[in-house]
C-alpha cells in the first residue's frame, strides 16, 4: 500500500472518529434523554424497596438459625 493511500485512510478514519464523537455527544446531551440520565444518576442514591424486605428476611433467618445453635 502506498504512503499516499495510507494517509487518506488515516484521514478518513480521523473524520469518522470525530463524527462518531459528535454524534454520541449530541445523543447524550439531547433533551429527550435528559430525564433518563437524571433518573439513572439518582438511582444509586434511592433505597430499593425490595432490598429492605430482603434484609428483614435475612435478619429473621439469622435469628432463627442462631436460636437453633444454642
Amino acid at each position: 500500500m502506498s504512503e499516499e493511500a495510507l494517509g487518506i485512510i488515516r484521514g478518513l478514519s480521523t473524520v469518522f472518529a470525530m463524527l462518531a464523537f459528535v454524534g454520541v455527544a449530541a445523543w447524550a446531551w439531547s433533551r429527550r434523554r435528559r430525564e433518563d440520565f437524571d433518573r439513572a444518576a439518582r438511582s444509586p442514591l434511592e433505597e430499593d424497596v425490595d432490598s429492605g424486605k430482603d434484609r428483614q428476611a435475612h435478619a429473621a433467618a439469622e435469628r432463627a438459625h442462631s436460636r437453633q445453635r444454642t
